[in-house]
């Protein structure tokens, strides 16, 4: 739990397994729309850092707060009771240190805070709604990284439409700086020519719901500061997805390198 003077934040880590994140995940929808009178702040965020979960963050006035835990204890202790998912993958080592929280539970305030700021805070409950509308049902670590390709390509798009640097809109943006080629961890997951065909099939694509308008609106809060828009909208969005050091670097090495090739080919060796 955090207090910041008369607000109160409940942490609720739900642990269930990953192919089955559909069904849980219209719970937490329910449970949202059940105490939206006591809440203030709703923020779901999914990890599979000692095991596959789902977490909730909910603020509320100090005086609810009791209550809204109560409530969130009872309700999910109830569906884990009758709506058990099958066991998770077990993370492989000895130390009690590394061991996995067990399948099917609840664990209390054990994650961190969800952004700093009022804005980072309205950005994660925007990302939430836009990534179920995205998933179409499928919680998987391919879908994700997918939903992610398309977001910051998207991002990258918005950027072009909205900013003109030297009298031009295509700018450099801040990639990691690695190249996949030379990576054979990364090599092993890449299909250049797919996912570049499917990157450029994202940026051509112009049918934006509204969702996804107000997600990209976000970029307006950085003041014309491109470089930060991107890479503080794109950490958002990564860790809420739970994307591991690995799967991230992948990301960004994938859209530095069909980025680079597009319009800067002067840059490529």
């Amino acid at each position: 739990m955090l207090r910041q003077n008369n607000i109160s934040w409940n942490y609720l880590s739900i642990y269930y397994n990953r192919k089955e994140w559909s069904r849980l995940v219209y719970e937490i929808l329910d449970f949202e729309h059940k105490i939206s009178s006591l809440s203030l702040r709703y923020l779901v965020s999914f990890s599979e850092e000692k095991g596959e979960h789902i977490r909730l963050a909910i603020s509320s006035l100090q005086e609810n707060h009791k209550i809204i835990r109560h409530l969130s204890n009872a309700i999910f202790s109830n569906y884990l009771q009758y709506k058990p998912s099958l066991e998770s993958k077990q993370y492989i080592g000895g130390s009690f240190f590394w061991m996995s929280y067990e399948n099917n539970t609840l664990v209390w305030d054990r994650f961190k805070h969800i952004g700093s700021s009022t804005w980072e805070r309205e950005f994660s409950e925007t990302t939430f709604k836009l990534i179920i509308t995205l998933t179409d049902e499928d919680f998987s670590l391919n879908n994700f990284l997918n939903i992610i390709l398309y977001l910051l390509v998207k991002l990258i798009k918005k950027i072009h439409e909205t900013y003109t640097i030297n009298n031009r809109n295509m700018i450099d943006l801040p990639f990691i700086n690695i190249d996949y080629k030379n990576d054979q961890e990364l090599k092993n997951l890449v299909n250049e020519k797919e996912v570049f065909e499917l990157l450029d099939s994202h940026y051509i694509d112009s049918e934006k719901s509204s969702t996804l308008e107000k997600w990209l609106s976000y970029t307006q809060y950085f003041d014309q500061n491109i470089l930060l828009s991107f890479s503080s909208m794109e950490e958002s969005l990564t860790s809420q997805l739970g994307i591991n050091s690995l799967h991230k670097k992948w990301v960004l090495a994938v859209v530095k390198e069909w980025y680079t090739k597009k319009w800067f080919p002067q840059q490529v060796g």
